[in-house]
């Protein structure tokens, strides 16, 4: 179940899919971490809580942008330009790695496919998906780029 909680806790560190704080609960798809996040110590959860408001209150420009593309957030080059994503994610590096850990959630049944098809791929990307920007690494596997190639979406976000 999402809650505007988590949308807050999302947009925080430039994962967010789902909708804003205050928008109805299942106004929109996207990461449910709250399997993950409901873990964290009440203080932490306080403190994302905190700053993910300041921040979408702050950077409305890349919260509008993570709204348009989640999968922004995986792209190292993009998170590259944002040094306030980076700074929560190197003081929280667990909320970090729940997320990770959540992407092949949200894999389209086509790709998910695919990883079964290629399972060295999959277990790959599924381990570290930021691969996926890292042209030299999919360059070295001719399926993924033809894959890649043919499909718009790897996500349902």
């Amino acid at each position: 179940m999402k809650t505007a909680w988590t949308a807050t806790a999302l947009a925080t560190i430039g994962i967010l899919a789902i909708s804003s704080p205050g928008r109805a609960q299942n106004s929109s798809p996207g990461f449910n971490l709250l399997m993950h996040l409901h873990q964290l110590h009440p203080a932490e959860r306080n403190e994302l809580t905190k700053f993910s408001r300041q921040f979408a209150q702050a950077h409305p420009q890349i919260v509008g942008s993570l709204r348009k593309n989640p999968a922004l957030a995986l792209d190292p080059a993009w998170r590259s330009k944002q040094p306030e994503i980076n700074a929560f994610i190197a003081r929280h590096p667990g909320i970090w790695k729940a997320y990770l850990a959540s992407t092949p959630l949200y894999w389209t049944k086509e790709f998910s496919q695919f990883a079964i098809t290629y399972p060295s791929i999959g277990s790959a990307v599924r381990a570290n998906p930021e691969l996926l920007f890292d042209k030299k690494w999919v360059g070295r596997h001719a399926k993924l780029e033809e894959f890649l190639g043919t499909h718009d979406r790897i996500w349902e976000f």
